[in-house]
């Protein structure tokens, strides 16, 4: 093997050696990106959602807006519309009622807490479920 051929073969394999090193970091990296990323992550519950519901005598329209505030908390924007059917199958004006509050985001849980009311929401998929009811994102 003459010297030319040592040092062709010397740089392939310091570029492998290179390579493996670079390689390694990079996963030592992600590991060390990832293991950080548990519970501590907080998903975005901000948007919209709505519910419909409907009965004999009844139509009830729910719409959800959670607004990302201050640290881990979120304010709850809510407006129900009602609309109530009399036994000839007439509907009356809409009663419309809104209401507002502050909820915490419960990292253990994953969840949004409103620790007054008991009221917990959690994410399902494309939807928020509140209680019994699931809302559907519209935003």
């Amino acid at each position: 093997m003459g010297k030319v051929e040592m040092l062709r073969e010397s740089v392939s394999l310091g570029r492998i050696a290179d390579l493996k090193t670079v390689g390694f970091g990079a996963v030592l990296f992600w590991i060390t990106v990832l293991s950080g990323c548990g519970t501590g992550v907080q998903p975005s519950f901000a948007g919209v959602f709505v519910k419909y519901g409907s009965s004999e005598f009844s139509e009830a329209y729910d719409t959800l807006r959670l607004e990302k505030a201050e640290g881990t908390d979120y304010m709850v924007h809510r407006s129900t519309g009602i609309i109530l059917i009399d036994e000839r199958g007439r509907k009356a004006k809409p009663i419309v009622e809104k209401k507002t509050w502050k909820v915490q985001f419960d990292a253990e849980r994953s969840v949004l807490v409103h620790r007054s009311m008991g009221r917990e929401f959690r994410l399902e998929g494309d939807g928020l479920r509140m209680e019994n009811g699931l809302y559907h994102r519209l935003k």
